[in-house]
């Protein structure tokens, strides 16, 4: 691993020498299987390989417990534009603990795979931090940065919380990047930061099992930015931060068999007071359900002139719903009446949110029309009107 004041490029040129003489070494791949205590202060760039296992190019694989630290940096820019969804890294746990916590990871064009299980089935906890974690940002050309999060046993972590010692993750998913989190079994997935921000053109894809928690102070959907949840089985993801924001000209779907809910934050003030977890649909925002928003903890407001929309046709399994299943003080839904009116009411046009196969990603089809009437469903819950006058023969 490089040092201070070393950087290291992956090249895939089998001539590579990996000389620091001058501080500048090139490799022919990144291959780390054991490193307890190791230290990662210099600058990786990768440029080129298959982020697969350990018949692929690059990895780092647990088959020993592996611990590396330092405030270095790990860039993946792959050179061949054809090649940026299969060439990277592979960070996985082959049957031991992994921990990676470095200074910066920046996904410009390629693929981060971290996952629990290797190809061997052998499972082991991954845990990837660092300050600044980046996806995309390098191309305004379709999707050219992957970062697939996968946990199905032991269970993968993505970024870190703020503690005594280190401060929280910023997290950003920027234009052409795509976030991936596919989580299932016991453990699944799990983002951690101070934010999470999903900026334009950024995607967040929750797929695939029903595991996935982001824990955040800030997780924030900013204007023309994707936050998707969606898939053929039944997709969960919980979010339990402080706050979250879907902005005006921000785009969130719950897709059908897909769940989204909003619990109570684990944390509290250094007062040991507790903080209610807050999220917030703005005037603008574009909304699509067609499977669940669940509230069991904390409050979700819905502004006055938010695009709410159902996907799906209300059903038995409360498709095409926000479900309020918690009572208490400032807890609950939220609702402007003409957004809860128009959401109540079939017939209503919005932008769709759908998948873009020539880009990999997900892409908006303007004036999508819907004939579904949504519904709120309240479970010991708490509804409040936010404008001052309410007819309630309008519902």
């Amino acid at each position: 691993l490089p040092q201070s004041g070393q950087t290291a490029a992956i090249t895939g040129d089998a001539a590579a020498t990996g000389d620091y003489s001058n501080g500048n070494a090139k490799f022919t791949n990144i291959a780390i299987s054991s490193g307890s205590g190791d230290i990662w202060n210099g600058d990786v760039t990768i440029e080129s390989g298959t982020a697969g296992n350990q018949n692929g190019n690059n990895y780092i694989v647990s088959q020993s417990e592996i611990n590396i630290t330092g405030d270095g940096s790990l860039t993946i820019d792959i050179q061949d534009e054809a090649a940026v969804s299969t060439q990277g890294l592979l960070i996985a746990g082959y049957g031991q603990k992994l921990d990676l916590d470095i200074g910066t990871i920046s996904v410009l064009n390629g693929t981060l795979n971290i996952n629990d299980a290797g190809s061997d089935n052998a499972s082991g906890t991954v845990t990837v931090e660092a300050n600044t974690i980046a996806i995309g940002g390098n191309s305004t050309d379709g999707t050219t940065a992957f970062l697939n999060l996968t946990g199905a046993d032991k269970g993968t972590t993505l970024g870190r919380k703020a503690d005594d010692k280190q401060s929280g993750s910023e997290i950003s998913v920027l234009e052409g990047g795509l976030l991936n989190m596919k989580g299932s079994g016991a453990s699944g997935t799990t983002i951690l930061g101070n934010t999470l921000t999903i900026a334009t053109g950024g995607v967040m894809l929750t797929d695939t099992g029903a595991k996935n928690i982001v824990e955040t102070d800030n997780f924030t959907v900013e204007n023309g930015a994707f936050k998707v949840i969606s898939g053929a089985d039944a997709v969960g993801e919980t979010f339990q931060g402080h706050t979250a924001t879907v902005q005006s000209g921000g785009n969130f779907l719950v897709g059908q068999s897909g769940t989204w809910t909003i619990a109570d934050t684990p944390d509290k003030t250094t007062d040991d007071d507790e903080i209610t977890t807050h999220v917030t649909f703005e005037n603008g925002s574009n909304v699509q359900v067609g499977g669940q928003i669940v509230v069991s903890g904390g409050l979700l407001t819905i502004e006055s002139g938010a695009g709410l929309h159902a996907t799906t046709a209300p059903s038995s399994n409360l498709s095409g719903s926000i479900v309020v299943a918690e009572n208490g003080n400032n807890q609950g839904l939220e609702i402007d009446s003409s957004v809860l009116k128009s959401f109540l009411t079939s017939g209503d046009t919005y932008n769709a949110i759908t998948p873009d196969a020539e880009t990999n990603g997900y892409t908006l089809v303007e004036s999508g029309s819907s004939d579904k009437a949504g519904s709120v469903v309240l479970k010991n819950g708490r509804l409040t009107f936010s404008d001052q006058s309410v007819k309630l023969s309008d519902f």
